[in-house]
């Protein structure tokens, strides 16, 4: 692979995270979040990355929509509902892909904070 290529997908201007260490902590964060939660399970680390992939671009296209229809009680919740709309893309996620199965919105729900928490204090980290 050339390696502009590689640093590119690895670091995306200014040493912020590519889209590649993006889809790589996201995946820890739903293994992690997979193993603590007993309401959601992924079958191995290759299925949190095709859930990470497949979250993200739930997340590019109609969390983009959701976002805009529940401004108004994003705004008034200051941002906590923002958890509810990960929830529910966790959800759809859960609906199309075999290896990641989701058991409720609670479920769902807590991942989402679990996935935001763990994805920041990586991101910190690294």
């Amino acid at each position: 692979m050339d390696t502009l290529l590689l640093t590119t997908l690895l670091l995306d201007g200014a040493n912020s995270p590519g889209l590649l260490f993006t889809i790589l902590v996201s995946a820890v964060s739903f293994f992690a979040g997979a193993f603590i939660l007993s309401g959601i399970e992924i079958k191995n680390f290759i299925s949190a990355l095709i859930v990470a992939v497949v979250v993200s671009i739930l997340n590019a296209t109609v969390g983009k929509v959701m976002d805009v229809l529940a401004l108004p009680i994003t705004f008034l919740t200051l941002g906590l509902f923002r958890f509810v709309i990960d929830a529910i893309i966790i959800l759809i996620a859960g609906f199309f892909l075999d290896n990641f199965k989701v058991k409720g919105f609670i479920s769902a729900l807590i991942l989402a904070i679990v996935v935001s928490v763990s994805n920041s204090i990586l991101f910190a980290l690294f």
